[in-house]
């Protein structure tokens, strides 16, 4: 998304806006391959397509391509949250809507959800990774991990 934007030069934060403006329809961008991805790009906008088209176009074939590798193999269930810096462009998650059916929820700070979890994750496995020795026979003393402050965040009902 943040090649699109470049393209079209646009800040990331208001290319969701953009292609909420947009018919990704009027738009033939089908290339999974991120090279090619641009050359449509390119070719749509010679072609006279509007920007907000073209930028729709892009956020559906981003959705399209993390349903058809990823969502179709497994039982989709509602509600769909979504999160990560995706999150935060309106079109991509119009275009996740469209491709599951029903609006996805975006909670508050979504796109931290992860780095949380990552955070939440670490005390669980500092057992799984040994610190190199750094001297003969003395193991590096680990580093203290810990998540503080954190709570759970209460998800919204409604599409922002």
């Amino acid at each position: 998304m943040e090649m699109v934007s470049k393209r079209l030069k646009v800040d990331i934060n208001d290319l969701g806006a953009l292609a909420d403006k947009g018919d990704w329809t009027k738009v033939n961008m089908n290339s999974y391959c991120s090279i090619f991805g641009i050359q449509d790009l390119v070719t749509s906008l010679a072609a006279g397509n509007t920007v907000e088209d073209v930028a729709a176009a892009a956020c559906h074939s981003v959705a399209e391509q993390v349903y058809e590798q990823q969502l179709q193999e497994i039982d989709v269930r509602q509600p769909i949250i979504q999160v990560g810096g995706t999150s935060l462009i309106s079109g991509l998650v119009k275009a996740v809507g469209d491709m599951v059916g029903s609006h996805p929820i975006i909670p508050p700070n979504s796109q931290y959800i992860g780095a949380a979890g990552a955070g939440l994750r670490a005390p669980e496995q500092r057992h799984m990774a040994p610190l190199p020795d750094t001297q003969a026979g003395k193991k590096r003393p680990r580093p203290r991990v810990g998540v503080k402050d954190l709570e759970a965040v209460p998800v919204d009902d409604e599409y922002p």
